[in-house]
């Protein structure tokens, strides 16, 4: 129904009537290449990109991503990654106190630790440098992290008109001086 250019939609239409059917290209079990893009699309990379890589088209990455196997193997994906994530905070979290104990002992006796406490934090160790790096970073990702200061400038500024065309002359000056010094240059080495 259409009068002057206007299209009337009939209010009585129930609103699954307007939706586009469902697509006919349902996967129906996923291979090489449709893992590969799934796993690809449950990290957050684009499609746009995993069809580049993978070499096939954008079209079959989203019919993959799309379908309902797709949409369950991707959330599963997901939950399983975030589940890890939380186990591995879980593990930082509990080697937490031991790079404290270290860093202490470090502290307190240097290089000159005793034997009982060399026992204590596992006997002879590696270079005593690379353990103690290793602690902070773990107490780093464990939300303990030394106090960092960021520091930054901020210009605020307001330009007429006529500023901006004396910096585009002054642009434009400069691109020309370079031309001729490479045209120069490039004269020379002929």
């Amino acid at each position: 129904m259409s009068d002057n250019g206007r299209v009337h939609i009939d209010p009585q239409l129930d609103a699954d009537d307007r939706r586009v059917p469902e697509r006919k290209y349902q996967i129906k079990t996923l291979w090489g290449i449709g893992n590969e893009v799934i796993r690809r699309a449950a990290v957050g990379q684009k499609p746009k990109d995993i069809a580049n890589e993978l070499g096939v088209t954008t079209a079959a990455v989203g019919y993959i991503i799309n379908s309902e196997l797709g949409k369950k193997a991707i959330t599963a994906l997901q939950d399983e990654m975030n589940t890890q994530t939380v186990d591995v905070g879980m593990r930082i979290k509990e080697l937490a106190p031991d790079a404290i104990a270290l860093i202490e002992s470090v502290i307190k006796y240097g290089k000159n630790m005793p034997l009982e406490q060399k026992a204590l934090l596992g006997g002879e160790s590696p270079e005593l440098k690379l353990r103690v790096a290793t602690s902070l970073d773990l107490l780093d990702r464990a939300g303990h992290s030394a106090v960092r200061r960021l520091v930054g400038a901020i210009a605020h500024g307001v330009l007429t008109r006529e500023d901006l065309e004396n910096i585009k002359e002054r642009s434009r000056l400069n691109r020309l001086s370079l031309d001729k010094a490479e045209e120069a240059e490039t004269t020379e080495v002929e």
